[in-house]
This record gives C-alpha cells, structure tokens and sequence, in this order.
C-alpha cells in the first residue's frame, strides 16, 4: 500500500510541474484535479479552480470562476456514450485575455474497477492558438464547429455589451451593431424600432447600462437574461436611474408624477425607458413633451417602437418623434437574417446550459435545416420559446426534429404548402395595353396619317377616333401615355 501511495504521488508531482495543460472532469462535471499549467491557462488560482462545475456555453456567467474555466468543458454529446468512444480529441478554450485562445487536446473516459466511469483526463497541447473563422453553412453537421464560431462571433462584436439578438455576421446585424455602438458612445436620445419579439425593451436597456464605463459594471452584472429596471451599482455611486414607461398603459397623471420626481432630484441623472412609445396617447405626449422643455431637467430618453414615428401622416405628435429620434436603431424581422439562425439557435441553446445540469451540445443537421427554413413571425422571441421547448422534451444532448413541439412542426409543413397568391390578370388593362400596341404599329407605319392607320386596322376612320379618345382618358387617369399622339400629323384632306 505504502508503495501504490509513493507512486501516485509521484504522479502527482510529474503532473503539477508539467507545461502542458491536464486535468480531470467527473462524471458529475466538475473540476476534480488540474495543474498550475491549467490554472494559469484560465487565469484563475488552482485552490479556487479544482471543484468549479464544468458548463459548456460561450455565453459570459454570472460565476466569475465558472466563466473563467467554461473553456474546459467538453462536448456534451461526445462524453454521452463514453463505452462507444474512449478517446476523443477536443478543442479547449482561455478566455482570460481580450483575444481567446485555443489549444488542442486529447479527453479520455476513466472506469474504476467495477467498470463504472469516474470521470474523463484531459491532456491539452502546450501550442496555443487562435479561434480560426469558419463557415457556419458547412459546419452545420458537427455542433462543435457551431460552438467555436459562436465564440468567435462573441469575441469580435460583443466586447462592450452581450447580445443574443445580434450572435451573427450577416449585413444586417452589422448595421445594427454599428447603430449600437453610435447609441453607446452617445448621450443622445435614441429610438428603437423592431417587430414583435425582436428584443427592443432588451436592447434599450442595453444601451442604458453601456453607457457607464467597464469599472463600474462587469458584463456579467448585466447578462442577456439578468436586465432590471436599475442599475446593480448602489445609486449613491452612480449618478444617474433608469424610469421605465409602459407607454401603451401611461396617462397624463402618471406622466405628471414622474416627472415632478426627476424634477426634485436634479442632481441625478435620469435615463426614461419609453416602452411601446408608438402606443402613447395624445394626452401623454403633451405632457412629457411640455417637461422636456422646461429648462433645468437632464434627462435621456431610450424608446422602443414597433413603427417609425417622423412621419407626416402619423398622429405621433411630430416635435417629440423629432426628439425621440436623435439617434435610431433598426431591428430587422428574422426572415431577413436566415444566414445568422445557425447561430443564434446555437446561442439560445447553449444558454439553457448554464441553468440545469443536463448540458446540450447542439443541433442534428435536420433540426438546423428546419430552423433555417422557417419565417419565425414571432422573430427572436419564438425562436428562444421553441428552442427551449425542444431542450425541455430532448433525451440526448443533440436537439432533433423529433424534439420540437408538434405545434411547430405543424407550423413547417403550413409554411411550405401555403397557398401562393395567384397573380390576377386585369383583362380590361390587358386587352387596352395590347390594343395600344397595335394602333401605335399603325399609326407608325402610317407616317402619322388617321385615315391610312384606320384603314391599316381594318376599323373606320370614326372608330378611331373614337379609341383614341378612350386611350386620352385612361392616360389621364393613369398619368401614363398610351398612345403617343404627336406621332398624329395633321391630315392637309379627308378621304
């Protein structure tokens, strides 16, 4: 025994004083052994790191330490039927510097001697790399390669703020990150207009809290599902609060009140949250709009609605919409962003992991085919409800067709079997259109003269006339020239 307890000791030491990363996960999913390589690869102290649960998403944590070691985490479904793969390579991620690192390794499965499995050995190249640009299309079939372009995306456009919306690289999420970054780096008011579920109270609240430097917040303060009405910093050190307006059930009085408080407590800085501005009454614009004007007040205004609001024909009171739309960000409806779905499905998933112990690596090919093909009219909203009904249902750690709802499901095969509008033919334009055509040829062939185009026609000169005036009267209705007259000369005789 002495003995057996000398050599694993021994092991011990030669392993701890190794330059390459090693450490062992449970069956549980925890940390259960690493070594200062490990620790200094994840820039946390080993005493805090061994024991840290092991939670597979690219998404930031609230647990600072979590968040630290969710790079070591192996693909779920790779250590789902560890008797049928032993030994697998995986890919682990340092999250510790601005830039993520990548570095290869090799994960084993460990059995006691009953043949039950204990926990898997992780042993991780000493080259590091760089996450590498991948295409999303072709990498649909494996779920890691989704999870390694997820990070990427995440560290090239979510360093200020975190947004599951806008996980993606298509032309549209770029204009609206760029919208972002003008709204953050601004003090201006801002409008968010957006489609039912596309996440615009979200966004405007994200605009809110980026507005204050990295040292009074961390990202993790103020993650995609943790927003509140006030910021998580005692107000007494930030000098500023955030007023939320549910504008569809505001009223003159309540109006009022609000702002008679901002009013007593000018030294604060007020940030008000317009929600469904589009949806105010008449009574409650002139009220807000006749407190913005009163000198002394200091307050920013962040509004979400459905529609524009400069608009000539609108009831939208039009010297509050000029106010409200200093700066504006446009969500676009998901059928216009198919090529970000992989993504963002990937997102929404690897978010449940972080809330529940079973851990999900992705999607089948055909459940992500399924998602891309949808219109999702509900936008970002339906999207995360029916991914998290399907992570509710699933057996496995890959989501399968199986696994959505049979509403949705039902809602598919509607899409692809709807009826197309059939496009109706007007026969009166018709038959007017091709009728034009043939008395122009005439009247061309003609040299201009009525009598000869008449006769060219097989009509009376009369009849002519009296179609040409037809067609005078449907150019004027429709401001477009049938039939161009001066092509008419003046006849010297009749026939």
């Amino acid at each position: 025994m002495a003995k057996t307890r000398k050599i694993n000791n021994a092991l011990t030491r030669i392993l701890d004083q190794s330059s390459s990363i090693v450490y062992m996960i449970s069956d549980e999913l925890k940390l259960c052994y690493a070594n200062e390589a490990c620790a200094a690869w994840t820039g946390v102290d080993l005493e805090t790191l061994v024991g840290t649960n092991l939670i597979y998403t690219t998404e930031p944590l609230d647990d600072a330490t979590e968040n630290a070691a969710k790079g070591l985490a192996i693909t779920p479904n790779l250590i789902a039927t560890p008797q049928a793969i032993d030994s697998f390579p995986v890919e682990i991620f340092s999250y510790a510097k601005p830039q993520t690192k990548t570095r290869s390794a090799s994960a084993s499965a460990i059995y006691d001697h009953r043949g039950v499995l204990s926990g898997y050995l992780v042993v991780g190249s000493s080259k590091d790399g760089s996450l590498q640009e991948v295409n999303v299309r072709e990498s649909i079939d494996l779920p890691a390669k989704l999870h390694n372009a997820l990070a990427l995306v995440r560290q090239q456009h979510q360093k200020r703020f975190d947004l599951k919306q806008l996980v993606g690289s298509s032309a549209e999420s770029d204009r609206v990150r760029r919208q972002m970054q003008s709204a953050t780096d601004s003090e201006g008011d801002v409008l968010i207009i957006g489609p039912e579920g596309s996440g615009r109270e979200h966004l405007a609240r994200t605009v809110f809290t980026s507005q204050f430097s990295s040292s009074q917040f961390s990202s993790n303060q103020f993650s995609s599902n943790q927003f509140s009405d006030s910021p998580a910093t005692p107000e007494s050190e930030i000098e500023t609060q955030l007023v939320p307006l549910h504008c569809s059930i505001t009223d003159p009085a309540q109006i009022q009140s609000t702002m008679k408080v901002l009013l007593k407590d000018r030294d604060r800085k007020a940030t008000l949250l317009l929600i469904d501005v589009d949806k105010m009454d008449a009574g409650s614009q002139q009220e807000i709009l006749g407190y913005l004007q009163l000198p002394g007040l200091s307050a920013r205004m962040i509004a979400t609605s459905s529609t524009k609001l400069i608009d000539v024909e609108s009831d939208f009171d039009q010297a509050l919409a000029s106010r409200l739309s200093t700066l504006t960000i446009e969500l676009p409806p998901l059928a216009q962003r198919r090529e970000d779905l992989p993504l963002l499905a990937q997102a929404i998933l690897e978010s449940k992991n972080d809330r529940q112990a079973k851990q999900f690596s992705g999607f089948s090919r055909q459940a992500i085919e399924m998602i891309c093909e949808y219109d999702w009219p509900g936008n970002f909203g339906q999207l995360a409800s029916t991914i998290e009904e399907a992570a509710a249902s699933a057996t496995g750690s890959i989501i399968e067709v199986a696994d959505f709802s049979e509403t949705f499901q039902h809602s598919i095969k509607a899409q692809r079997f709807a009826a197309k509008d059939e496009t109706r033919i007007q026969m009166d334009d018709y038959l007017l259109e091709i009728e034009s055509q043939l008395i122009d040829r005439a009247v061309t062939q003609a040299k201009g003269n009525k009598t000869k185009a008449a006769e060219l026609l097989g009509i009376s000169r009369a009849k002519l006339l009296r179609r040409l005036a037809v067609f005078k009267k449907a150019n004027d209705d429709s401001q477009t020239e049938l039939v161009d007259e001066s092509v008419f000369e003046e006849e010297v005789t009749d026939e």
